[in-house]
């Protein structure tokens, strides 16, 4: 993430209309596995989308996803596991994530009437989010026991209010810093796909560079590397 060069691994299913919209990503801290939260699949005529929303596991050799339990579950935005190991799912609402069985079940009764684009928790245990918006995001803390989110800020620049494109995903690195992905961004000139750095502590955005190689990534993770039998 150091440079925003990608590599490709492998899709996530042999077939073209399955998994195709891995719209959020998390790591287990306790095994490194890797999870993912597709939305939709395509239908018979690979052309319609088809809503099932189910949780995946995927292969860090081969990319090849295997899913969670039975579906469909609904939409997610962004997917987070707690240092505890706890697996929360986020869209307008916060949910806990049964990782055996791929079950959401919805956290307090939030009033927020935005969608969560990516979250991660810090290494404290607080779990950070940003909003799809349209212009401009913002960056926020979200209770796990409740679902109540605190406004941080909105991404900015220097402090002045900054439209950084369509977000793909946030993630803690392990040196703590908060990473972000998004899309045609006019960060970049020409707008284009970016990964950008953002301050916890004022959602101010910094340290933007190209993705290149590929798409921005809607979902953001550290995990071990493939280790090949």
């Amino acid at each position: 993430m150091a440079t925003g060069a990608v590599s490709f691994i492998g899709r996530l299913s042999a077939s073209t209309d399955t998994f195709v919209t891995p719209v959020a990503m998390a790591v287990r801290p306790s095994d490194q596995t890797i999870f993912v939260w597709n939305n939709s699949d395509l239908a018979i005529d690979h052309q319609t989308t088809v809503t099932n929303g189910r949780l995946l596991t995927v292969n860090t050799c081969t990319g090849r996803a295997t899913q969670v339990g039975p579906g469909p579950r609904g939409d997610l935005g962004a997917l987070a596991f707690a240092p505890s190991g706890a697996l929360f799912g986020l869209s307008d609402v916060l949910y806990s994530v049964n990782a055996t069985t791929g079950e959401l079940t919805q956290v307090g009764s939030p009033t927020r009437t935005f969608q969560v684009a990516g979250a991660d928790f810090n290494g404290n245990g607080t779990l950070y989010a940003v909003t799809l918006g349209l212009g401009t995001d913002t960056l926020l803390t979200i209770s796990t026991t409740t679902g109540q989110e605190t406004v941080v800020g909105v991404l900015n620049v220097n402090g002045a209010p900054t439209d950084v494109g369509t977000v793909g995903s946030i993630v803690f690195a392990p040196n703590g810093t908060l990473i972000g992905s998004a899309f045609n961004s006019p960060l970049t000139n020409p707008r284009g796909d970016v990964l950008f750095d953002i301050n916890p502590a004022t959602a101010g955005v910094s340290n933007v560079r190209a993705v290149t190689g590929g798409m921005a990534p809607q979902g953001l993770g550290f995990a071990r590397a493939c280790r090949s039998p």
